[in-house]
């Protein structure tokens, strides 16, 4: 949240160098790196029959974004952004060991960006909603389960976009916090959290 109130804050700073020209649409995509969070619940309280403390370990997936923006105004966009995360995210039970179940999220989130645009550097902030997609499989007591559940997704976060060019710019930094609600996921009662970094090249188009 720090990185999020420091955007913010450069949006505040520098209205004076804000640019007359706006690029009508951009297109971003890059690498990105999602970090999932922990979780420990009380088996008891998912069914009467089982016992003890379930856990979903915090894990580091890695995947791509991809935005579209498109600006009414110089600093008001319509932005629609989509992005896949891949990797292992362990799972396991009081006195039993850790299963590693094969994870992918897609999500597909939209909303309104607010930019302050300079000569050669503009700053962004935006509210998205929308969905994530969960794809899980692994081998259970050499049992091969699977499970594939869509979720509510709400994010908020912003990001730094650095001029190289007359139509490109490089994405030096977008977070994002990300909140989902994955409820028939087992271990996941509540609100699950992820942080999303991402790094890439942004093109430009105007009239």
């Amino acid at each position: 949240m720090k990185i999020l109130s420091l955007l913010i804050l450069g949006l505040l700073l520098c209205p004076v160098a804000f640019a007359q020209e706006y690029p009508k649409a951009e297109f971003y995509a890059g690498y990105s790196a999602v970090r999932t969070d922990d979780e420990t619940v009380d088996l008891m309280g998912l069914s009467p029959g089982l016992t003890g403390t379930g856990l979903r370990k915090g894990a580091n997936l890695n995947g791509w974004d991809i935005t579209i923006n498109v600006n009414p105004t110089k600093w008001l966009g319509i932005v629609a952004d989509f992005s896949g995360a891949y990797g292992s995210i362990d799972y396991g039970a009081s006195g039993l060991g850790l299963i590693g179940v094969r994870s992918k999220f897609h999500s597909f989130l939209f909303g309104p960006q607010f930019s302050a645009r300079a000569d050669r550097v503009t700053f962004f902030v935006r509210p998205l909603l929308g969905a994530v997609k969960l794809d899980q499989k692994a081998l259970v007591s050499g049992q091969p389960f699977s499970l594939d559940e869509t979720a509510f997704a709400f994010g908020a976060g912003g990001g730094v976009d650095l001029k190289s060019g007359a139509r490109i710019s490089v994405r030096a930094l977008q977070f994002d916090y990300i909140l989902t609600r994955f409820d028939g996921q087992g271990i996941a009662r509540d609100t699950q959290r992820a942080m999303r970094i991402s790094t890439g090249l942004v093109f430009r188009y105007r009239d």
